[in-house]
């Protein structure tokens, strides 16, 4: 499962004092799918509505995605609507995943490169977002 972790090695009941961390991430979505990476429409779903995103502020790599502005309720699942842009005046379905525990804390979850994992604060979902200057945790 995603997750950061800390290895401490111990032999015959003596402790050693060196550890290392070790990030954990989960595979990418499936070609085509919420969340992958794309240059091209024809690279997503588009039985299923998906559109690839290219503005490379918002969607660094490109997204599948579809525009949920008029109905929240149209993301596949794995997916939920967020607002993304200016005055969030758009709402697109982004990639679940899990956020942090602590809810000022974004994290790289199941995320790809160049998106973090932030906690909707209304219902504590996780979705991957472009991480612009925001470090993932």
């Amino acid at each position: 499962a995603p997750a950061t972790v800390t290895i401490t090695g111990s032999a015959n009941g003596t402790s050693y004092a060196a550890s290392t961390g070790l990030t954990v991430n989960a595979n990418p979505p499936p070609p085509g799918a919420v969340g992958a990476a794309c240059t091209a429409t024809g690279q997503c779903d588009t039985a299923r509505g998906l559109t690839c995103q290219t503005d490379t502020l918002l969607w660094p790599g490109g997204y599948c995605t579809k525009d949920c502005t008029a109905d929240h309720r149209v993301c596949l699942v794995g997916s939920s609507c967020y607002p993304v842009g200016a005055q969030g005046a758009t709402w697109f379905c982004v990639e679940n995943c899990t956020p942090s525990s602590d809810p000022g804390v974004t994290i790289r979850s199941s995320c790809r490169d160049g998106y973090c994992c932030f906690r909707d604060a209304g219902s504590g979902v996780g979705a991957c977002l472009a991480t612009h200057a925001t470090v993932c945790q």
